[in-house]
């Protein structure tokens, strides 16, 4: 497509430094990063200050800075206008994929993964990947997103990068976020699925009922199924308009697809499994947490959504893995058991340990956490609570402070606790984590929550290495 084309479709409100041969530039892409330029590319530029770039690039921007003599198109939106421009000239490659979404508040990672799996052991072919919050996974390759649903420039970028590595199909997180902002404009999906939906990002939606409002956004999305966890309450309120609904949950009477009879164990869960009353199976899943097998059935109505039938789907539930930062075993030749899980919220939280304390009775169970700085303030208490209650022994420290004051953070988190709780309050989660494991005894079980996968701590406005996997086996070799 010609740039004059293109200015056509998104005329703008301004053209500096504009000659008439750059409207027979024949458009390759739009991108924000420097480093993805290539010939033909258009630069959005979306900060007030000034990038190197080679000479003749067409910018896009919402200003003209002092000094620049360049193509410019200046746009008042540049989101919406990126955002539309980007998907048309990306539609090829948007349109050769098929995609499926899971939204919810806890559990998407795990559910594009364990779908993931699925459709890896069914159909090879199809050469599934997952996208979100630990990036893009797919047969022998991970990449990093900058977002759990990228900003539209780099969701196309991925998914381009998808395509090339032979992705047919591509099961994504849809986060409340990106859902609010359109930044799934000019994708369309053969399934959806909604995973429970509680309390979290009110520092950003306000209230429960707008942050749910921004999750059902994802029906008018989909072209197919759609997955619905029967069992929460705030689901119920769910306009499906008129899309087939396989429900799903943990009781047979209430959902379609379910599980029941759980017997919980070491190495996971024994439970019978069906679909309706007639595909039943009795099946060893190596999962821990009843939160986990739900996850596993929100994954089965994605790729039953996605064309698999059920005995497709059955032979591949008793390999299903967790990923990375979920519920995750840390090996160390140190006392006890240490895990080391994403759980962020209430919710999130209450559920790991209630996992914790199922599969491994018994035990001491302990847990470490913190906070984040600059985010829903309402939930610190909440998980103060949940975790003084559920855990013999709370250590609170820190995660990402960010701009806040981490004394200040933990001071909420404690307003939580009950009376004699057992907390000890250890800044600095690096001193914390030493500390927990300077205590672990035969038989302990700890967990650290909050960071999960994450590779990093943000303090200030400074993102420090900070890898808990790392950590906690560099302190084995030294102990």
């Amino acid at each position: 497509m010609k740039l004059a084309e293109l200015l056509a479709l998104f005329p703008p409100q301004g053209r500096p430094g504009w000659k008439p041969e750059f409207a027979e530039l024949q458009v390759a892409g739009l991108t924000h990063r420097p480093e993805l330029l290539r010939s033909g590319m258009l630069f959005a530029r979306f900060k007030p200050e000034a990038v190197s770039l080679p000479a003749g690039t067409v910018v896009l921007a919402d200003t003209q800075l002092a000094g620049e003599s360049g193509p410019l198109l200046i746009y008042a939106d540049m989101s919406q206008v990126t955002r539309r421009m980007s998907a048309l000239l990306c539609r090829d490659t948007l349109g050769s994929l098929r995609y499926a979404a899971v939204t919810g508040t806890n559990g998407k990672s795990t559910v594009v993964e364990f779908t993931r799996q699925i459709l890896a052991a069914a159909r090879p072919d199809w050469n599934a990947a997952a996208l979100g919050t630990l990036g893009l996974q797919g047969e022998g390759f991970t990449l990093l997103s900058p977002n759990t649903t990228p900003f539209p420039l780099d969701l196309h970028a991925i998914i381009t990068e998808a395509r090339d590595r032979g992705v047919r199909v591509l099961v994504m997180e849809a986060s409340s976020h990106a859902l609010e902002q359109d930044r799934l404009e000019g994708l369309r999906f053969a399934a959806g699925a909604f995973l429970p939906i509680t309390r979290d990002h009110l520092d950003y939606h306000g209230t429960l009922e707008d942050y749910a409002k921004a999750k059902f956004r994802l029906v008018d999305l989909v072209d197919g199924p759609i997955g619905v966890h029967r069992g929460c309450k705030v689901l119920a309120s769910l306009d499906a308009k008129g899309h087939p609904v396989l429900s799903y949950g943990l009781t047979r009477a209430r959902a379609g697809l379910w599980a029941e009879g759980l017997v919980p164990g070491e190495k996971g869960f024994r439970a019978r499994l069906g679909m309706g009353d007639n595909q039943v199976v009795d099946a060893q899943l190596s999962l821990y947490g009843r939160y986990n097998v739900e996850n596993a059935l929100c994954a089965m109505t994605l790729a039953i959504g996605l064309g698999l039938a059920w005995a497709e789907i059955v032979p591949a539930l008793s390999r299903l893995r967790p990923p990375r930062g979920r519920l995750q075993r840390v090996d160390l030749s140190l006392p006890g058991q240490v895990y080391i899980d994403y759980a962020h919220t209430p919710d999130g939280l209450e559920k790991v340990l209630r996992a914790l304390r199922e599969h491994l009775p018994g035990r001491r169970l302990r847990v470490l956490f913190g906070c984040g700085g600059e985010r829903d303030r309402g939930k610190r208490p909440l998980m103060g609570r949940v975790a003084a209650e559920l855990a013999a022994e709370v250590l609170l420290s820190d995660d990402n402070p960010r701009g806040e004051d981490a004394a200040a953070i933990r001071a909420e988190v404690r307003a939580g606790f009950p009376a004699g709780a057992n907390v000890r309050e250890v800044p600095g989660r690096l001193e914390a984590i030493h500390a927990a494991l300077q205590d672990q005894a035969a038989g302990d079980v700890l967990l650290l929550a909050g960071k999960g996968h994450e590779n990093y701590q943000i303090v200030g406005r400074e993102r420090l290495r900070f890898r808990e996997e790392e950590i906690l086996k560099d302190y084995a070799r030294t102990h």
